[in-house]
C-alpha cells in the first residue's frame, strides 16, 4: 500500500472514529429515551472499534518508522524517551502538590508515555511530508 493511501486509509477510520465518538456522546445525552439494549450494542461496537483502531495506529506508526532514515528516527525516538521523562516529571509534581494522599504512578506513566508518543510518531499516519522531525 502506498504513503497516499495508507494516509487516506487513516484519515477515513478516524472519521469514523469520531463519528462514534459524537453518537456515544449523543446516546448518553438521549438514554432515557433509547432501549438499554440499543446502548449496550453501541457500547460494545464502540469500545470494540475504538480498541482495534488503537491496535491499528501503533502496527501502521511501527511501520511507518521502518520508513524514516536514519537521523529522523532517532530525532523522534530522543524526542519520545526527553518527552515522556518531562511529562512525568510534571505530572508527578502536580499529583504531589494537588492531591499528595492519593498519587497512582502507572496513571502518571501512561498519560506520558502516551502524550509523547502521539506528539512525536503521530504525524507519520496523517500527513505526507514527515521527512523533518515534528514542530518541537
Amino acid at each position: 500500500m502506498t504513503n497516499d493511501k495508507l494516509i487516506k486509509l487513516n484519515r477515513i477510520l478516524l472519521g469514523i472514529i469520531v463519528s462514534l465518538t459524537i453518537l456515544l456522546i449523543l446516546v448518553f445525552i438521549f438514554e432515557s429515551k433509547i432501549s438499554n439494549e440499543v446502548i449496550q450494542q453501541f457500547l460494545s461496537i464502540y469500545f470494540v472499534s475504538f480498541l482495534l483502531f488503537l491496535v491499528y495506529i501503533l502496527i501502521v506508526t511501527l511501520i511507518q518508522l521502518k520508513n524514516l532514515n536514519k537521523e529522523d528516527l532517532k530525532d523522534r525516538i530522543i524526542k519520545f524517551i526527553k518527552g515522556s521523562v518531562c511529562y512525568f516529571i510534571f505530572l508527578g509534581l502536580l499529583s504531589l502538590f494537588l492531591k499528595p494522599d492519593n498519587i497512582d504512578l502507572f496513571h502518571i506513566a501512561t498519560i506520558s508515555f502516551g502524550g509523547s508518543f502521539g506528539f512525536n510518531f503521530l504525524d507519520l499516519l496523517f500527513f505526507r511530508n514527515t521527512s523533518k522531525s515534528n514542530w518541537y
